[in-house]
């Protein structure tokens, strides 16, 4: 794995990226499942609340602390959407038309991550954000059935990250059958170069049982090296200004 960062990493966590590590080169059709990342959170950043206690303590508060933890898991979880923003831009390039269907929502991850970034800069406040959140929500919505599963995944990892910085529980549990989902921008990030949608835009989306995805556990390993090697210790480096 690559990057030698200046500030390292807690031991634990250290240890603990090395052993998932060897754990996704050995299933690399599995990648690192959400346990081994709740783990691995919980190792970086102790205090880190996942849990969407936060988002709930915000809309009653009409306040969102962020704290140190708060701050470098929002910039691990920008980093991971934007390392997937070519795979967006080869569908339809910001700033142009592109002929797909797309109007607006040409620019929407970037224009979710712009958002995610004022979050964290204090440039907007959290409940102004949490609108749009709401907006975003319906055009990632709309923008399934006009793109292939992949170029979706851009828009999703997007939206998961920005509602990460606002509180939103990174992996939700179910209240019908108490099982853990998974909301991490990371998820979305490595589907986005994983998954292979040879069908029509919009048609996985439009009929699922007709239109399946295929998948690539090369590139999602490839993801997954970059994210631990680079990501994540980049993320635990970052200080507010």
């Amino acid at each position: 794995m690559k990057g030698q960062p200046s500030k390292p990493l807690p031991l634990k966590a250290q240890l603990l990226v090395s052993k998932v590590w060897q754990e996704a080169q050995a299933q690399p059709e599995l990648g690192i499942l959400p346990p081994r990342r709740a783990a691995l959170y919980a190792a970086i950043w102790p205090a880190l609340d996942l849990s969407g206690e936060r988002r709930e303590a915000m809309i009653d508060t009409d306040d969102l602390p962020l704290s140190l933890e708060d701050f470098q898991f929002g910039h691990l979880a920008i980093h991971a959407a934007q390392h997937v923003l070519p795979i967006w831009d080869r569908f339809a390039t910001p700033g142009a038309h592109s002929g797909k269907g797309l109007g607006q929502e040409v620019r929407l991850p970037r224009w979710i991550l712009e958002v995610g970034q004022d979050v964290l800069k204090e440039r907007i406040e959290p409940l102004k954000a949490y609108e749009l959140l709401g907006d975003f929500y319906d055009l990632v919505d709309q923008v399934a059935g006009l793109v292939p599963y992949p170029v979706w995944c851009v828009a999703k990892s997007a939206y998961v990250a920005l509602s990460g910085i606002l509180g939103g529980a990174c992996f939700p549990v179910a209240p019908d059958n108490g099982e853990a989902g998974d909301d991490d921008p990371a998820r979305y990030a490595t589907a986005a170069c994983a998954a292979i949608d040879e069908n029509q835009p919009g048609e996985w989306w439009r009929s699922p049982d007709m239109a399946p995805v295929g998948f690539d556990p090369a590139p999602q390993l490839a993801f997954w090296e970059w994210w631990l090697g680079t990501a994540v210790p980049a993320a635990y480096q970052r200080a507010p200004r």
